[in-house]
Protein backbone atom coordinates (compact mmCIF):
# COMPACT_ATOMS: atom_id res chain seq x y z
CA UNK A 1 0.00 0.00 0.00
CA UNK A 2 3.33 2.11 0.56
CA UNK A 3 3.74 1.59 -3.01
CA UNK A 4 0.42 3.09 -4.17
CA UNK A 5 0.36 6.46 -1.77
CA UNK A 6 4.05 7.04 -3.25
CA UNK A 7 2.98 6.58 -7.19
CA UNK A 8 -0.01 8.65 -5.97
CA UNK A 9 2.19 11.48 -4.41
CA UNK A 10 4.42 11.67 -7.72
CA UNK A 11 1.17 12.00 -10.13
CA UNK A 12 -0.36 14.26 -8.38
CA UNK A 13 2.18 16.76 -8.05
CA UNK A 14 2.73 16.03 -12.17
CA UNK A 15 -0.76 16.75 -12.80
CA UNK A 16 -0.78 19.99 -10.42
CA UNK A 17 2.34 21.38 -11.80
CA UNK A 18 0.41 20.41 -15.49
CA UNK A 19 -2.42 22.92 -14.13
CA UNK A 20 -0.88 25.65 -12.71
CA UNK A 21 1.36 26.47 -15.69
CA UNK A 22 -1.46 28.15 -18.24
CA UNK A 23 -2.51 30.43 -14.88
CA UNK A 24 1.08 31.14 -14.31
CA UNK A 25 1.41 32.16 -17.85
CA UNK A 26 -1.39 33.87 -18.43
CA UNK A 27 -1.26 35.98 -15.25
CA UNK A 28 2.34 36.04 -14.18
CA UNK A 29 3.69 36.48 -17.50
CA UNK A 30 6.19 34.23 -16.66
CA UNK A 31 7.36 31.91 -19.92
CA UNK A 32 6.56 28.19 -19.80
CA UNK A 33 6.90 25.19 -21.53
CA UNK A 34 4.14 23.88 -23.42
CA UNK A 35 2.05 26.89 -23.06
CA UNK A 36 2.02 29.98 -25.39
CA UNK A 37 -0.50 32.89 -24.27
CA UNK A 38 0.00 36.55 -26.01
CA UNK A 39 -2.20 38.78 -27.54
CA UNK A 40 -2.34 36.89 -30.88
CA UNK A 41 -2.59 33.07 -29.82
CA UNK A 42 -3.65 31.47 -27.02
CA UNK A 43 -2.47 27.66 -27.05
CA UNK A 44 -2.46 25.38 -24.34
CA UNK A 45 -0.80 22.02 -24.74
CA UNK A 46 -1.03 21.88 -28.73
CA UNK A 47 -4.84 23.16 -28.42
CA UNK A 48 -5.34 26.22 -29.80
CA UNK A 49 -8.24 28.06 -27.91
CA UNK A 50 -10.85 30.24 -29.25
CA UNK A 51 -11.62 33.85 -27.62
CA UNK A 52 -14.86 32.57 -25.91
CA UNK A 53 -13.31 29.73 -24.51
CA UNK A 54 -10.30 31.19 -23.27
CA UNK A 55 -12.06 31.87 -19.65
CA UNK A 56 -13.30 28.79 -19.36
CA UNK A 57 -9.86 26.97 -20.25
CA UNK A 58 -8.56 29.03 -16.93
CA UNK A 59 -11.49 28.17 -14.78
CA UNK A 60 -11.01 24.45 -16.08
CA UNK A 61 -7.43 24.37 -14.69
CA UNK A 62 -8.30 26.28 -11.62
CA UNK A 63 -11.12 23.54 -10.97
CA UNK A 64 -9.15 20.15 -11.69
CA UNK A 65 -5.91 21.82 -9.77
CA UNK A 66 -8.31 20.83 -6.55
CA UNK A 67 -8.07 17.24 -6.78
CA UNK A 68 -4.26 17.10 -7.11
CA UNK A 69 -3.64 19.99 -4.17
CA UNK A 70 -5.93 17.60 -1.97
CA UNK A 71 -4.46 14.71 -2.99
CA UNK A 72 -1.07 15.29 -2.56
CA UNK A 73 -1.90 16.44 1.03
CA UNK A 74 -3.52 12.74 1.87
CA UNK A 75 -0.77 10.87 0.38
CA UNK A 76 1.83 12.07 2.88
CA UNK A 77 -0.82 12.03 5.56
CA UNK A 78 -0.83 8.19 4.71
CA UNK A 79 2.83 7.78 4.23
CA UNK A 80 3.55 9.49 7.41
CA UNK A 81 0.96 7.34 9.37
CA UNK A 82 2.91 4.17 7.88
CA UNK A 83 6.36 5.42 8.86
CA UNK A 84 4.71 5.97 12.53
Amino acid sequence: MKAFWIVALIFSVILLIACLLPPIELYLGIDVPFVMIDQENFNVYGFDVKDSEQIGVMLGCGVIMMLPARLIHLAILKLEKRNS
